[in-house]
């Protein structure tokens, strides 16, 4: 059916075209065209405008207003055309059986008053009050859709519904029968595969079996078997995995490892380092291990016992206590009394003896310090001399004490003398010393002693660098 505004051809009872939208039946569609039959054969209409068929439906379809009922006749609604364009022959009103109304007629009317619009189905005349239609989608029409840019797959112009129903059900028909026999062959690998038919053998489950146990069972399941020892808290001997796991898929002939449970037991570290101990007890998997410190003479770091003793089977939760040797070190005694100084050389287990150094920079009895000095590292023998501050004063005092007892002989200012006993001494400066004595004078008489009667007795006593008497006087 040819379009008699875009010259289109549609399908065979289509009433819009498929590519404009202008109405294919009723009377819009005959008078425009038999206006375009007559503008296409009127020879004497060369000399006139081209005919604007839009403008013609306007006219129209107030012709089929006013045939159908409404107030405005057809001659009225030509009349409306402005006198200076001349109407050959009025419309007059008629039934729908009455002729078309001459084109030239039409084309002569004025449109003036009439806003011209750009549509989707191009240019048209319409009045000021025009409001494009809205579809009804129920009303068994077909429309014009929007045009769809880029590439367009070939319109089709066949709407058999029949044709495409078949064509669905045959569709739905062939993916059911595909989806069936896919399940039916899902059913039977399952099941095959779950018979052992294929994808190999299920490892058993050989777990807590002892060794000889499931060797047996692995080896009657067609599989190899190699062991390995794995240290554990659980029952020595019953197998703790397998490697496949059990219940994974292994080719027959395949090798399944079974690991076998073996006591812990506390390594031999005793005269390895500590870093040496830690890896050990790590490798055993022990995880409560405590390491404490004891003087020794041994290297430091030295592992020096371990308990519980090396080779006890234990659980890896057991306490376990190394001794590890430190060395003994001298401590630090500055500040501190003598006796301070001495208790702490005691504690650091080491023995000590006392030295005294002549000074006048520290007041009588200071500790001046230790050799050898605080910090050192040495053996348990190794004595440690503390050194105090002394006077020269105090020093040569003592001398003298020890020096002058009772029976020492002593010849002051050419007597000679025999000590009953020291009564006093005094320090008076630099290397002197004096003391006072109770003494006998005695001398010798053809090798016999004669003594005389008890007497205080004083004098000086001089004293050389090295502390040695350099005279008595």
């Amino acid at each position: 059916m040819l379009c008699p505004n875009c010259e289109t051809e549609n399908r065979d009872g289509a009433k819009f075209c498929d590519e404009c939208g202008f109405p294919l039946t009723g009377a819009i569609a005959a008078r425009a065209a038999e206006m375009a039959a007559d503008t296409q054969g009127d020879d004497e209409g060369a000399g006139l405008p081209e005919p604007d068929v839009t403008e013609a439906i306007e006219i129209v379809e107030a012709v089929d207003s006013a045939q159908d009922g409404g107030e405005e006749s057809p001659e009225d609604a030509i009349e409306k055309a402005p006198e200076d364009k001349p109407v050959e022959e009025p419309i007059e009103s008629a039934p729908d059986s009455a002729p078309a109304p001459d084109i030239t007629a039409v084309l002569s009317t004025d449109f003036s008053g009439f806003d011209q619009i750009e549509g989707e189905y191009g240019e048209r005349v319409v009045g000021a009050d025009f409001q494009n239609p809205q579809p009804n989608w129920r009303d068994g029409n077909t429309m014009q859709m929007p045009r769809v840019e880029g590439d367009e797959a070939p319109r089709s112009r066949d709407f058999l519904a029949s044709t495409t129903t078949k064509q669905k059900r045959n569709v739905k028909l062939i993916a059911g029968i595909i989806v069936a026999v896919v399940a039916v062959v899902a059913i039977i690998a399952f099941a095959t595969y779950q018979m052992q038919l294929w994808g190999g053998k299920a490892v058993p489950d050989v777990r807590g079996m002892t060794e000889a146990d499931a060797t047996s069972v692995l080896e009657e399941s067609g599989f190899e078997v190699r062991t390995t020892q794995v240290k554990s808290d659980d029952t020595e001997g019953l197998v703790l995995i397998t490697d496949p796991t059990a219940g994974a898929r292994a080719n027959e002939g395949d090798e399944v490892v079974i690991h076998i449970a073996t006591a812990r037991e506390v390594p031999a570290v005793v005269g390895k380092t500590e870093e040496e101990a830690k890896a050990a007890f790590a490798e055993e998997g022990y995880e409560n291990v405590s390491y404490e410190k004891e003087r020794s003479d041994a290297a430091e770091g030295t592992v020096l016992s371990v308990s519980p003793e090396a080779g006890t089977r234990a659980k890896s939760t057991v306490a376990v206590t190394v001794k590890v040797a430190e060395p003994y070190t001298v401590p630090d005694t500055s500040s501190m009394s003598l006796n301070d100084a001495i208790a702490a050389i005691q504690d650091a287990g080491l023995p000590y003896d006392i030295a005294y150094v002549e000074t006048q920079d520290y007041p009588e009895g200071t500790v001046l310090g230790t050799s050898p000095e605080a910090g050192a590292k040495v053996k348990s023998d190794t004595v440690v001399v503390v050194n105090v501050a002394r006077a020269r004063g105090a020093q040569l005092t003592q001398l003298t004490k020890e020096l002058i007892t009772p029976g020492y002989e002593l010849a002051i200012d050419g007597t000679n003398y025999i000590v009953s006993s020291l009564d006093d001494v005094s320090y008076i400066d630099g290397d002197q010393v004096s003391f006072t004595v109770t003494a006998r004078p005695y001398t010798v008489f053809f090798g016999v002693y004669v003594e005389g009667d008890p007497q205080k007795v004083s004098g000086v006593i001089t004293y050389t660098a090295a502390n040695e008497v350099a005279s008595i006087s």
